[in-house]
């Protein structure tokens, strides 16, 4: 699936590197199936306010995405197609999933992301639906994007060690993480204009219930899975304590495993996302005793 070179002293790549030695470690650069990239909106991963929404709006933003590049801005295409892509395959006319589909079909529609040439009133389960993809609306997005590549998708769909029922849910939560986990600048990747950033994102469920619209049941589920695929890793802060009376509960930080751009691998392992955890964790500490210095000096005044 992928092959790895081993770079030059001078290098042009070599500032790309934060852990380890570029003459003495090899970076992985993956074909061009498996780097193939999902650009997914903010707007519509957190977009919870619709009554079309729901936890399949992502997974069908990307079936479409993925074969417009395949075929052309129209795509052609079935629910039993769709939710095959999904790795559903036990359904009939009556699954809730079918109605889900269709709703989040609307739901990209009103956003504008889509146009729908076939009546959905009149659906069936094999019966082609039509819709154009808007690049140009896609384009425009200005609230930003969240990046997933091809082969991420096929692990959270295919992947065998993990409950695959979850996987339209699990690439919600991902598509949500990568959003606000920020990546540092590096040769390929001039976005940034600091180094100060840590690689991290802290928040707490109600957090992500409140962005994303996922229960509490398929949130503790998402995280669980996400980690054993291997895309996260997880923890929980500790709780800050002020004083007998008042204290912060420890929120979770959430890092990815590992650091890609483009075709890639710039960072992966326990050296690379564990250094990014400790580090949120010395900064949310930091920022906690700030709090509490705040909090002692007003109780003083009082």
């Amino acid at each position: 699936m992928s092959r790895t070179k081993k770079p030059k002293a001078d290098t042009s790549l070599q500032s790309i590197w934060e852990y380890g030695n570029p003459n003495e470690t090899y970076f992985k650069e993956l074909n061009r199936i498996d780097s193939f990239v999902y650009y997914i909106p903010k707007d519509l991963i957190e977009n919870t306010e619709n009554e079309l929404c729901n936890e399949t709006r992502v997974a069908v933003f990307c079936y479409l995405y993925g074969h417009r590049i395949l075929i052309n801005d129209t795509i052609s295409f079935s629910l039993k197609s769709m939710c095959g892509w999904f790795n559903k395959n036990d359904i009939n006319p009556n699954s809730t999933i079918l109605k889900k589909i269709l709703d989040s079909l609307n739901l990209l529609s009103n956003m504008g992301y889509i146009q729908i040439k076939t009546n959905l009133m009149k659906y069936s389960i094999a019966k082609p639906i039509q819709v154009e993809f808007n690049v140009a609306v896609i384009k425009n997005v200005e609230n930003g994007f969240a990046k997933i590549y091809n082969d991420e998708l096929h692990t959270i769909f295919f992947n065998r060690r993990v409950n695959v029922k979850h996987g339209i849910q699990n690439l919600l939560l991902l598509s949500y993480l990568r959003c606000n986990i920020v990546q540092r600048p590096n040769k390929i990747n001039h976005a940034l204009n600091t180094h100060n950033l840590i690689e991290a994102y802290d928040c707490y469920e109600k957090d992500i219930i409140n962005d994303i619209g996922l229960s509490h049941y398929y949130i503790s589920n998402s995280i669980k899975d996400l980690m054993e695929l291997g895309f996260i890793y997880c923890d929980r802060v500790s709780s800050f304590k002020y004083s007998e009376d008042y204290f912060i509960k420890g929120v979770l930080v959430f890092v990815n495993k590992y650091k890609r751009e483009d075709k890639y691998v710039l960072a992966q392992g326990e050296n690379y996302y564990m250094s990014e955890f400790k580090k949120k964790e010395m900064r949310l500490r930091q920022l906690f005793e700030s709090y509490k210095k705040k909090w002692e000096i007003k109780s003083e005044s009082d």
